[in-house]
C-alpha cells in the first residue's frame, strides 16, 4: 500500500513539476522523508506528515490512498479524520481504535472479522 501511496505523490509532484526538495520545503518535512515516502521505504508515519505532503500537492489523504488495495471505506475514513484539527484527530482516532478492540475481544457476529 505505501509503495503505491509513493506512486501517487510521485506522479502528482512531476506533473506539478515540483523537485523532491520543493515538495518537502512546502510540507514541512525533509527531502529524505519525502524521497523514502515515494520509493516505499518509509516506516510508520504520523498522519499529519501525510496530510501536510497532501497538502502541499494540493490533494487530500484520501487522494494519496487512491488506485491502492485500501477498500474505500477507509478511505474516506482516513479523509475525515485528516479533515479534524490534530487534537481532535488524536481523540477521535483513540477512540475509533478503542472501539475496535472492543469489538475484536468480543468477537460481536455483527461484524464477522
Amino acid at each position: 500500500m505505501i509503495e503505491t501511496v509513493g506512486k501517487n505523490i510521485r506522479a502528482h509532484r512531476t506533473a506539478q513539476k515540483m523537485t523532491i526538495a520543493e515538495l518537502a520545503e512546502k510540507a514541512g518535512v525533509s527531502d529524505s522523508f519525502i524521497s523514502r515516502l515515494e520509493l516505499g521505504t518509509v516506516g510508520d508515519t504520523h498522519v499529519s506528515k501525510l496530510t501536510s505532503v497532501a497538502d502541499a500537492l494540493g490533494l487530500t489523504v484520501g487522494e494519496l490512498f487512491s488506485n491502492t488495495n485500501v477498500n474505500p471505506y477507509t478511505v474516506k475514513l482516513i479523509s475525515k479524520l485528516t479533515s479534524l484539527p490534530p487534537e481532535k484527530q488524536i481523540v477521535v482516532s483513540k477512540r475509533i481504535l478503542d472501539l475496535l478492540n472492543m469489538l475484536m475481544v468480543k468477537k460481536i457476529a455483527v461484524l464477522r472479522i
